[in-house]
């Protein structure tokens, strides 16, 4: 029997800030996000990699529906499923802990892995899973593993659940400054998150 996580991680660059997502962006600009992550990280290098990640975010939201989410946005914002707070991945070495339980079922959606590996996974990792599925899931196979990698470009790589969260209201209550400050700004978020989101990447109050 294997326990799920009881917090979610949401890591990001400090530019632009938490909580976005590049296909809700026109192509133009999502094109000009996607060629520095490449120039400066090595990262989405595939040509197709926007419109892989649309027709992803459209499966995803489509099976949210198909399973009785709401999905009130179009876009999701994604978490990891466990506490992922190490500045690993040079490309978004902030991160926001949240306390899984402050998001209602019927708000989040998972997948066993990255959602862009598992359109075309073998089953029964091709699927997204409601948070009861998940957590029967987990509690069967346990969380994902990571295994070696010696690409210093991959580094950031690692097994992980992730997690989509398809209404914003949630982080509205975690977040009573405002939702669209702690998008722009650390100032918005707590103190305690302000200091570990600074020193994950390497900034300092």
């Amino acid at each position: 029997m294997h326990p799920l996580p009881d917090i979610v991680t949401h890591t990001y660059h400090p530019d632009p800030g938490p909580f976005r997502n590049l296909c809700a962006l026109d192509d133009k600009d999502a094109e000009a996000v996607l060629a520095r992550l490449r120039t400066e990280f090595g990262r989405c290098r595939s040509p197709l990699y926007l419109r892989q990640r649309r027709e992803t975010e459209a499966w995803l939201r489509a099976s949210a529906i198909a399973k009785g989410i709401p999905a009130s946005q179009t876009f999701p914002i994604y978490f990891f499923l466990g506490e992922y707070d190490d500045g690993r991945d040079p490309a978004r070495p902030a991160a926001i802990t949240v306390p899984l339980s402050a998001f209602p079922v019927e708000t989040v959606t998972f997948t066993y892995r990255d959602s862009m590996d598992c359109v075309d996974a073998p089953a029964p990792y091709d699927r997204v899973f409601t948070l009861p599925e998940m957590e029967e899931f987990i509690a069967e196979v346990g969380m994902p593993c990571d295994g070696p990698v010696s690409d210093p470009i991959k580094l950031h790589r690692r097994a992980f659940v992730e997690m989509q969260l398809w209404d914003d209201a949630p982080l509205a209550a975690q977040f009573p400054t405002g939702l669209k400050s702690s998008r722009t700004s650390n100032a918005a978020l707590p103190a305690n998150q302000r200091e570990r989101i600074n020193r994950a990447s390497g900034r300092h109050l």
